[in-house]
């Protein structure tokens, strides 16, 4: 008689995009499924991790976020996985026809609009960057493979838009641009679609062709010449061809008509973008990037990197210089003040997030989601992974890893120790889902009535997000070879104090990565009100995400299309505003709550007219009848509290950093595993997942974490082969 397989069994501790992502590529196949039995361990009631979101049942199913969640469109992999998983979905577990999220379509809307602000004499002054639709080879549709466009296609995309934005400038000022003598080189324009190179192959075939583009160029605009072709390289054509002409007439553009035009708002915008582009493109050359990868130049702080290589003193004022600007307030890079003169983001990671952002995305270049994130991305993945047969544990918590005492040689995690938060009744699985406008969707707590004394916890208001457990709770033990074999760790460094203990104190490399780990508490508003938006005068419409805007609460996006999918009976809101932003550490939740509310009531006191200009009372000042509060009196404060507020500081919702010189700390997935089997590194059963990994992007976003988790679940079965981007030598056309 044939015995049944025995399965390798792996604990996945941690429900955040890491873990999910393990676990659907662990289990992606039926040969996987029939190797592999996975278990999610989660504290609390949801998935999500930085990434949850919950219904409020008592306020029309209203949508409450951690913070803002937008899926920028160089998420190649995110935006892979997400796209199977629903493809999946609509085969093991079919929602209805009237399910108004049922396909990978379903889930997103483009938004192709990223808002700036500008803070210039003592103005507050809005920019939309509008980025074309890009669908083509290297733009193939969103969630399918395509390649990553090598330099070539990135540098001239940026001097075709640097030629349309300056001869567009010149005609509206009336000045003759082309009387420097520097102007940005059209026929580069066309050259990447007829050269396509790996620059570490640069071989003579390729050079006689670009040689004859050359001359033919040079013929028709008199001022290239080229000596020895056969003897310049790439990176020196690149050099000396292109981006040399393009720092002069940078240079120029400022001695000749910036300077005397600072008060021209499109002028400054264009100089600083152009200055930003080109001194990265300059420094990416000048180190030797393209071989050598953006790890190298991340022990540079990214401003300083800009400056070293020509940008201008006016470009690094971060407050007149919204792109830039914008980017660190995406990347969250200040200390928990949100200062800006503490900005502090790696040269590499921020470069390469900087050129995937503007140069690589597919379709749009931003997406919302068409609900919140735990119903579009952890209500699928959830629904996807049990139909495969992954178990979830909730209201478990890990509290300490084990590690055995055989020395060299092993060192592998002998046992998990956990706590069991709550009981469910009657020894059956938790089921953590709820319907919401036919939406299958995670409640903003948990779901009493499935667990013993139920009543008696939520009328005593446990926190189990904040590792509160039930009177009594049990402690209880994982043991290796019985309860698991293998261990995808996907909880953040913070929170990896009491439970990698053991682990820091043997390995010297996990002990260098959660001393260098970086991260800060994040605050979050979400704003209903009685108009639309757009009728109160917001600048962007209702398409934009508005960034650099006035700290801490820099980031505001109008997300009033997610209404629909709420249910408000009668009388409902018009519009949703979200606001993000960095915080200074307080002691606690009850502190931090104070200090979300105040910086929410300030930002709207004093600059709710500046995002909304329309939205004035009689005296000139914010009316805040315009918020959408049922029952609450007028005072600023009672109308305030009616909306949601979130202050995110317990140890897993905090935000990682990448300041200059901490990426070189990071550990990969697999670099225990991987480690000297003779030292005491080697863990053989421990892989990490997370965006605060060495993954490819080594910055906090859904891209990030997703390729880890890739990453996590190739260490220990081999699949994906593929992760789009991890290697930090796409931009010369490297192909592994």
């Amino acid at each position: 008689m044939a015995t049944e397989a025995v399965r390798t069994k792996v604990a996945v501790l941690g429900g955040g995009v890491g873990g999910m992502v393990a676990a659907y590529w662990l289990t992606s196949t039926p040969e996987l499924r029939e190797q592999f039995e996975v278990t999610v361990h989660q504290m609390g009631w949801r998935l999500g991790g930085k990434g949850a979101s919950g219904r409020n049942l008592d306020q029309g199913g209203r949508i409450e976020e951690h913070g803002l969640h937008i899926w920028f469109g160089f998420y190649d992999n995110a935006f892979l996985t997400m796209r199977q998983c629903y493809e999946e979905l609509d085969l093991v577990a079919p929602r209805p026809q009237g399910c108004p999220i049922r396909t990978f379509g379903d889930a997103f809307t483009a938004s192709p609009d990223i808002g700036l602000y500008e803070l210039y004499g003592g103005k507050w002054i809005p920019h939309t960057f509008a980025a074309p639709e890009r669908h083509s080879i290297l733009h193939p549709e969103l969630g399918m493979e395509g390649p990553l466009p090598s330099i070539w296609h990135l540098v001239s995309n940026g001097i075709e838009w640097a030629i349309e934005t300056w001869d567009a400038i010149c005609h509206d000022l009336g000045i003759d641009g082309h009387r420097l003598p520097h102007e940005p080189v059209h026929w580069f324009v066309h050259l990447a679609d007829h050269v396509e190179v790996d620059l570490d192959e640069f071989d003579v075939g390729v050079k006689q062709r670009l040689t004859g583009w050359i001359h033919r160029m040079a013929g028709e605009v008199g001022k290239l010449t080229l000596q020895n072709p056969e003897a310049h390289a790439a990176t020196h054509f690149l050099k000396e061809l292109v981006i040399a002409p393009l720092v002069a007439f940078k240079q120029e553009l400022w001695e000749h008509v910036v300077e005397s035009h600072c008060d021209n708002p499109r002028v400054r915008v264009f100089f600083t973008t152009f200055d930003t582009f080109i001194s990265t493109m300059a420094g990416v050359l000048a180190e030797d990037v393209l071989a050598k990868g953006f790890l190298t130049i991340d022990d540079q702080e990214l401003s300083a990197f800009l400056g070293k290589h020509g940008a201008h003193p006016f470009t690094l004022e971060l407050d007149h210089s919204p792109f830039l600007r914008g980017w660190y307030d995406a990347a969250f890079a200040y200390d928990c003040t949100g200062d800006t003169r503490t900005a502090d983001l790696a040269a590499g990671a921020g470069i390469h997030g900087i050129l995937r952002l503007i140069g690589t995305y597919r379709g749009n270049v931003a997406y919302k989601m068409r609900a919140g994130m735990g119903d579009t991305i952890f209500g699928p993945f959830y629904e996807v992974l049990a139909a495969r047969g992954v178990r979830f544990e909730f209201f478990h918590e890990a509290t300490e890893l084990v590690l055995g005492d055989d020395g060299p040689g092993d060192g592998a995690v002998t046992a998990i120790r956990m706590t069991r938060q709550a009981e469910v009744l009657g020894g059956v699985p938790y089921q953590p889902l709820v319907d919401v406008g036919g939406l299958p969707c995670w409640p903003n707590r948990p779901l009493w009535d499935q667990l013993v004394d139920g009543d008696t916890l939520c009328a005593d208001g446990v926190e189990f997000e904040h590792g509160q457990c039930a009177p009594g709770a049990a402690e209880f033990v994982l043991n290796r070879g019985e309860d698991f074999d293998h261990i995808v760790l996907a909880i953040p460094p913070a929170a990896q104090q009491t439970l990698c203990r053991l682990l820091r104190d043997r390995s010297p490399a996990y002990a260098d990565m959660a001393a260098h780990s970086v991260s800060v508490m994040t605050q979050a508003g979400q704003i209903w009100t009685r108009s639309k938006l757009e009728d109160m005068g917001s600048p962007f419409g209702g398409r934009a995400i508005a960034t650099s805007f006035v700290e801490p609460v820099d980031t505001y996006c109008d997300m009033s299309h997610l209404l629909e999918r709420e249910a408000w009976g009668e009388d409902p809101p018009r519009g949703v505003a979200y606001f993000c932003g960095v915080m200074a550490d307080q002691p606690d939740q009850a502190a931090a709550d104070q200090q979300v509310a105040a910086s929410i009531e300030a930002l709207l006191h004093d600059y709710a007219t500046v995002l909304w200009p329309d939205a004035k009372d009689a005296d000139g000042a914010f009316d805040w009848s315009h918020l959408y509060a049922p029952g609450c009196g007028d005072a600023p404060a009672e109308r305030l509290a009616a909306q949601y507020l979130r202050a995110n500081v317990v140890p897993t919702e905090r935000y990682v950093l990448t300041p200059a010189g901490s990426t070189v700390h990071r550990l990969a997935a697999d670099a225990l595993v991987e480690a000297d089997p003779s030292g005491p590194d080697h863990c053989p059963n421990l892989v990490l997942a997370g965006d605060w990994t060495m993954n490819g992007v080594n910055g906090g976003c859904v891209e990030a974490a997703t390729m880890s988790g890739m990453q996590a679940a190739r260490a220990l079965c081999g699949t994906p082969s593929n992760v789009s981007g991890e290697d930090s030598r796409w931009l010369s056309g490297y192909r592994p």
